[in-house]
């Protein structure tokens, strides 16, 4: 007899869930309903029984609402939250390898296991993409309730950070957006940090990985950038 799969309200109730699209969300219960009693699915199958685009996986990874394996494997992140199987009806997933590298925090939630034994938001993190048009779908997370232009600019950084997500909360990182928002208008922002992954490169040149970074290194990327130009040479960030 089939396993009931039950959903916490306070999952996907919250605003987090709720500014997700329609079809992301979709595609969170079809993976809940398919699940085994571990939380674990492959989500391939599951996509091509409805129809579901991978930028839908790719939001439900970006806000981690599911955690992905280099199996390819994914884990509902919530999923003890959301159910508690009897022992004598609970069968233990297949997947034992990507089990062991998770850990159970205090809410019951899974979160990755580093190398060192301790919990670790960030060992497993996707680099995952999304398209334009899904990504004007998706609210990113928001430190105090503005708009998603902060978001969208921390979203830029991924070329070079591919650990962005946990950027999106950091009141520093959301306030040096803000300020450079500010002084250099969103198009030559954009253009600052899609230059980034060619300035990175350049040696002796301070690196920027973070909004924060860049901030604190505009100073020394003019100064370098009239360095260059003082010698003819193509100039690093595009400021």
């Amino acid at each position: 007899m089939a396993q009931r799969r039950l959903f916490s309200q306070a999952i996907v109730e919250s605003d987090a869930f709720l500014d997700m699209p329609i079809s992301s969300q979709a595609l969170y219960f079809h993976l809940g309903m398919h699940a085994d009693d571990d939380g674990f699915v492959n989500p391939k199958k599951i996509m091509r029984l409805i129809g579901a685009p991978s930028d839908d996986l790719n939001v439900l990874l970006t806000k981690r609402f599911v955690l992905r394996f280099e199996s390819g494997v994914i884990v509902i992140k919530h999923w003890l939250i959301h159910n508690t199987i009897r022992q004598d009806r609970y069968k233990e997933t297949l997947y034992l390898e990507e089990k062991s590298s998770l850990v159970v925090k205090e809410n019951k939630a899974y979160t990755e296991l580093a190398t060192n034994g301790l919990p670790n938001g960030n060992q497993m993190e996707p680099q995952v993409k999304l398209s334009k048009d899904k990504l004007r779908q998706v609210k990113l997370p928001t430190a105090s309730g503005e708009g998603n232009e902060v978001s969208e600019i921390i979203f830029l950084f991924k070329e070079v950070n591919p650990m962005i997500q946990k950027l999106y909360g950091s009141p520093p990182q959301r306030k040096a957006v803000e300020r450079m928002l500010k002084v250099f208008g969103r198009e030559k922002l954009e253009t600052m940090i899609k230059s980034l992954p060619q300035v990175n490169k350049k040696q002796y040149w301070p690196k920027s990985t973070t909004p924060v970074q860049l901030e604190n290194n505009i100073a020394t990327y003019k100064a370098k950038n009239e360095e260059e130009k003082s010698k003819g040479n193509i100039i690093g960030l595009a400021i």
